[in-house]
């Protein structure tokens, strides 16, 4: 071999080896988002309301019916209507005997004894804390014993309702 295809070869191995460095030197990177979603629901969840609830008429104590769990991941949050058939009174063969009704719980569920004359309705704001479900009773409870009414079954038909905002 002669001295110029040495020298070439050598030029070509030196390059050839700069290159190699060149490229282990150099820096690399990847990268990804992660994404998931939370579903928009709200949901009314009977915890232990009896489709027939039946109270006692003979006291004024607070009777509990049961409970609602609210739960909503709804950022706007939702509203909660209330209704009575009979605008809060007890509808009989023999007359009516008028009734309250209270709610407990947090985050702006509870309310005081009332007779639902109207519909009831609150706004309740979204939260982790109805993300999560917030739970509140249901009680019954006559503002006075009735009297003067013959025996019979006395009834009203409530119902409870949410919508996301």
């Amino acid at each position: 071999m002669n001295k110029a295809t040495l020298t070439l070869a050598g030029s070509i191995l030196a390059a050839f080896t700069a290159t190699a460095v060149a490229e282990t030197g150099a820096t690399d990177s990847d990268s990804f988002v992660i994404t998931g979603e939370i579903a928009n629901v709200c949901l009314l969840i009977n915890n232990s309301i009896d489709p027939i609830s039946v109270v006692s008429l003979d006291t004024t104590d607070q009777q509990v019916l049961g409970s609602y769990t609210y739960r909503c991941t709804n950022p706007g949050g939702f509203d909660r209507v209330i209704t009575s058939a009979n605008n809060g009174v007890l509808n009989g063969p023999y007359g009516q005997i008028d009734y309250h009704m209270s709610h407990g719980g947090g985050s702006g569920l509870s309310f005081s004894a009332m007779q639902l004359t109207s519909p009831r309705v609150d706004t309740l704001a979204g939260s982790n804390a109805f993300a999560a479900g917030q739970t509140g009773a249901v009680r019954f409870h006559l503002p006075e014993v009735p009297g003067g009414l013959m025996a019979g079954d006395y009834s009203d038909d409530v119902t409870f309702e949410i919508f996301a905002n």
